[in-house]
């Protein structure tokens, strides 16, 4: 358990200089170097996923790579466009949008995608999580 508390701590820090760093990128105004920055993240992720998955010994199936490959795909697009929007939108509307956004999409995404049952009490989480982000957020 400890182990996992400071993984997810570590995650909440890295996470946060990241959106520190994209809020910085998008203030510059640097155009192409959002690519630059972009990619050379992704492709160290990339790096670190392929190292873990070939230390583990895990097996790789071509559809794993498929979703692997839309994900970064679709990620690398949602990124992209959160550095531009707060480049143009103040940070305090863009963030929670992009906040409350992900978890939307997510639900909606567990529902029709995995065939999900939402329950009444996960709809009250979620509604609650929500509230969350976006008092956090003013």
């Amino acid at each position: 358990m400890k182990k996992w508390f400071t993984f997810a701590m570590l995650c909440m820090v890295l996470n946060g200089m990241v959106v520190i760093f994209q809020k910085y990128l998008s203030v510059l105004n640097l155009g192409s170097f959002v690519n630059l920055f972009l990619g050379i993240s992704y492709f160290i992720g990339f790096i670190a996923c392929l190292t873990i998955i070939i230390v583990k010994k895990y097996p790789i199936k071509a559809l794993t790579v498929l979703y692997g490959f839309i994900g970064g795909i679709l990620s690398y697009s949602g990124s992209y466009l959160y550095i531009k929007l707060l480049g143009v939108f103040p940070s305090s509307l863009i963030v929670p949008v992009f906040s409350i956004g992900g978890v939307i999409v997510v639900t909606i995404g567990s529902v029709v995608i995995f065939k999900e049952k939402i329950t009444k009490r996960m709809i009250a989480t979620i509604a609650v999580g929500i509230l969350a982000v976006a008092f956090l957020c003013i």
